[in-house]
């Protein structure tokens, strides 16, 4: 028997695929032309917040193709972001039950901490391949850029979509998915 709840599922995944596809297309907005600024990966604040809060409609195959996408498009190692991103968005998947008990602030700090595993991963990489790397002021400034920004994605996607994650005592969505 289905459960009523699945057909909101593409719903969601399909909502998920194109704000998506949007949160990479973003960036490249050119607000102050001539400036050698490396954007903030708004990428990696959505598809963390969004799988923090409903993991069913957050697939694997949707994460790793809005990676490559972001990788072509920002001219980044095809492949390295989005590995970055698969790897962190599930740790973030795995770990959501103790995250989703305590408050934003430790969201907080849990998404500061996997975007610097990140980071330094794909630092290793690129260092590894003897491939030029940022330097030090551009990586604080990219984390600091990231820190500021993770709790206006993640408001905006708890808001937006009213995904606040469920009540003590309610049944994971992750197991069957829920409406909106």
């Amino acid at each position: 028997m289905r459960r009523r709840a699945e057909p909101y599922r593409f719903l969601r995944q399909g909502a998920f695929f194109l704000l998506c596809i949007a949160v990479v297309y973003l960036p490249l907005v050119p607000l102050a032309p001539g400036q050698d600024r490396v954007a903030p990966d708004m990428l990696f604040c959505f598809v963390i917040a969004w799988v923090l809060r409903d993991p069913a409609s957050a697939p694997l195959w949707i994460i790793l193709a809005a990676g490559l996408l972001a990788d072509t498009l920002m001219a980044r190692p095809l492949g390295l972001g989005a590995l970055g991103l698969v790897l962190a968005s599930e740790i973030a998947r795995s770990q959501r039950t103790t995250v989703r008990n305590t408050n934003i602030v430790m969201e907080w700090l849990f998404a500061i901490l996997l975007f610097c595993l990140m980071w330094f991963g794909m630092m290793l990489a690129l260092r590894l391949s003897f491939s030029d790397t940022p330097d030090l002021k551009t990586t604080l400034r990219l984390l600091l850029e990231i820190a500021l920004l993770y709790p206006v994605i993640s408001l905006a996607v708890a808001l937006g979509f009213r995904m606040f994650g469920p009540r003590q005592g309610a049944h994971d969505p992750y197991e069957g998915g829920r409406a909106w």
